[in-house]
């Protein structure tokens, strides 16, 4: 296996569902909508707060629970209006033989 495919999780994440993990100092958050798999920073970018406490909405928007600022999962846009923060970072995985992976570093 490549030394920059770091194991986060199983690839078994049901629909909606958002999941934190804390891998070598960084929190990352996996999300899954529509049968897709999507890796963001798991700390909000308008207050730090644990993103994946928040919910993964039918249109592909993740609303933080703490202000309600909204991220689009796929590429960490700022979905809330007025824009009340950055954009979430994006990270970059792989999914093989039922597992996700973060590509740190490519």
């Amino acid at each position: 296996m490549p030394e920059n495919l770091v194991y986060v999780c199983e690839a078994d994440l049901a629909e909606g569902e958002l999941r934190g993990f804390k891998i070598d100092g960084d929190w990352i958050m996996i999300a899954r909508h529509k049968d897709e798999f999507f890796g963001l920073d798991a700390a909000c970018a308008h207050s730090g707060y644990p993103l994946f406490k928040g919910k993964l909405n039918e249109d592909g928007t993740i609303t933080c629970p703490l202000h309600y600022a909204k991220f689009e999962c796929r590429t960490g846009t700022v979905a809330s209006n007025p824009r009340i923060c950055d954009d979430q970072i994006v990270f970059k995985i792989a999914v093989k033989e039922g597992k996700i992976f973060w590509i740190k570093n490519p």
